[in-house]
């Protein structure tokens, strides 16, 4: 007898029941999963603008460092001490680099603008990374001064 076409549903819950269930499909699905954003990193053009950094992968192995320098993310050894810099973080697009801490301080908004840290992407701690594309110009460190708290 003929087994009927699982609907796209079943198909989903099917999968799933895999992935929890069996080693091998498990593995499988995973060293995929992990070319596939491999090949989609290493098509991407440098980066003009803050947005066109994709979400960072979680741990960021050394493949994704390597495609952000090749994209034009700044490396943590080039940095300067108090210097601003123009980046994608999840809270912010402007940090200042703080090297005797190694962070970037940042405003953030949360029920108002408050100070707060991110580390430079080849820090990974875990948490959102910051990834300076530039030195910020004088008109956004102005701006973004003007929102900070007294």
């Amino acid at each position: 007898m003929e087994r009927p076409e699982l609907s796209p549903a079943e198909q989903h819950l099917e999968h799933l029941r895999k992935l929890r269930e069996e080693p091998l499909y498990r593995e499988e699905y995973h060293k995929q999963r992990e070319l596939d954003r491999q090949a989609y990193w290493t098509g991407l053009k440098p980066f003009q603008l803050a947005d066109e950094v994709p979400t960072l992968p979680n741990p960021l192995t050394q493949f994704y460092v390597d495609q952000l320098h090749r994209l034009g993310a700044i490396p943590l050894k080039d940095l300067r001490d108090g210097q601003w810099y123009y980046g994608n973080y999840r809270n912010a697009d402007l940090g200042r680099w703080d090297a005797q801490q190694g962070v970037f301080h940042h405003l953030r908004y949360k029920w108002g603008y408050r100070w707060d840290q991110a580390n430079h992407f080849q820090h990974d701690n875990g948490f959102a990374l910051f990834t300076p594309l530039r030195v910020a110009n004088p008109q956004e460190i102005k701006e973004e001064l003007e929102r900070a708290p007294q």
